[in-house]
């Protein structure tokens, strides 16, 4: 097993640099969002204050998504440590290259990505079909 995984890590380590420097991008981007939320001044009218509101929303809700990709970029290479990278996570398939030079922590393959009905693994629930 062990040599399964070192060639899967060798045979990723391309992904594995791309993802390794999203993270450090990511966590760059989060820790400049939080600088900016806490630097933010009193506003002296009502029209700043909504605007304040809105932007630390809006900032917030960045800061949340960057955390959830950098979360799914450590599985990702988590998995290459474990010799599971490129394994659909629900079907035990192998994902498309393709797929992963788009989005080089994908989890899933294509066809679970788009048949919702096939990611029994993921939901740990079978999916049933409507009652005819």
């Amino acid at each position: 097993m062990a040599i399964k995984k070192a060639s899967v890590a060798k045979k990723y380590a391309a992904y594995e640099a791309i993802l390794k420097r999203r993270i450090a991008e990511l966590q760059e981007r989060v820790a400049r969002a939080r600088a900016e939320i806490q630097a933010e001044n009193d506003p002296d009218d009502e029209g700043a204050l909504a605007y304040r509101n809105t932007n630390r929303e809006m900032l917030m809700t960045n800061i949340e998504r960057d955390v959830q990709s950098i979360l799914e970029m450590e599985r990702a290479l988590d998995r290459i440590k474990t010799g599971r990278y490129g394994i659909c996570v629900s079907c035990d398939e192998p994902i498309a290259e393709a797929r992963l030079k788009a989005l080089p922590w994908a989890r899933i393959c294509i066809a679970c990505a788009t048949n919702p009905n096939q990611n029994r693994r993921l939901t740990g629930l079978e999916k049933l079909s409507p009652a005819r």
